[in-house]
């Protein structure tokens, strides 16, 4: 996701602002990324009872709020307690992914996974860049407006799923899909035969 403020302009708050030793952002960091995973196993367990369109729904509407805590944050101590926002975003992740994945077609998922990777590693850069602009913005309200930033940028998956073909979304993992089946048959089917070697 594209998030402009837990990146740099977060470094930069916590150690111009709170005057936080350089260790507290490598240990939030550290906190953020670890937080990602029980979210990710909880989709694990639901993405064969619900649909992906419900999970798309549910993983961004409980992501959107999951930064607004990053205004509160005061202290190294609290700063470190926030990291866990993560615990809202590993779910919606693990949807964009299974969403990217879904979309991409039969024996690619490997390209798309890497294609994701690379799209990720350019967000959050960009974000650090963007951030890095509000925040010097203002000497006082800096990191106030890179929260908003995020949380507007998170906010915006929302209308951005409805642009999501209907029949990508509308199975469980491992259901099958009718539409889907019939639209792969149908490019295999046009698929010429491999020719052996004479």
């Amino acid at each position: 996701m594209f998030v402009p403020g837990t990146g740099t302009p977060l470094q930069f708050y916590l150690t111009n602002e709170l005057h936080a030793s350089d260790s507290t952002f490598a240990y939030f960091r550290g906190i953020l990324a670890a937080s990602n995973i029980p979210g990710c196993l909880l989709y694990g367990y639901l993405c064969r009872r619900f649909s992906l369109n419900r999970l798309l729904w549910w993983g961004t509407a409980v992501a959107v709020p999951g930064l607004i805590p990053m205004a509160f944050i005061h202290s190294s101590s609290l700063a470190l307690l926030m990291a866990t926002m993560s615990l809202t975003w590993g779910f919606a992740n693990a949807a964009y992914i299974d969403l990217a994945i879904r979309s991409c077609p039969p024996g690619l998922q490997g390209t798309m996974m890497m294609l994701v990777a690379g799209a990720t590693a350019l967000l959050i850069n960009g974000g650090d860049l963007v951030g890095s602009r509000i925040y010097s913005s203002s000497a006082t309200r800096g990191f106030l407006y890179c929260v908003i930033a995020a949380t507007a940028t998170t906010a915006l998956i929302l209308p951005a799923i409805l642009l999501v073909p209907r029949e990508l979304m509308a199975t469980a993992d491992g259901e099958p899909s009718p539409a889907i089946d019939a639209e792969l048959m149908t490019e295999l089917s046009e698929v010429p035969p491999q020719q052996g070697n004479v």
